[in-house]
């Protein structure tokens, strides 16, 4: 079973892997083709209880870290 935190794990690797630079207008895009692709997978997210943001940034980190 897909969790946000794959979806988010998989965007931002898709999105990222190449980046020299990241801003917010990116991280907007990213988080909304994370929202849309949560709805397809039928997981919903409130955005007022889980900060997509935060995942991002978590996951940009573990990708720096490799």
């Amino acid at each position: 079973m897909t969790t946000l935190e794959d979806i988010v794990q998989e965007e931002v690797q898709w999105m990222f892997s190449d980046a020299e630079e990241i801003g917010s207008s990116d991280i907007s895009i990213c988080v909304r083709q994370i929202l849309d692709t949560a709805q397809g997978c039928g997981i919903e997210v409130d955005e007022s209880q889980v900060s997509i943001r935060g995942l991002i940034s978590d996951a940009l980190c573990e990708m720096e870290g490799v």
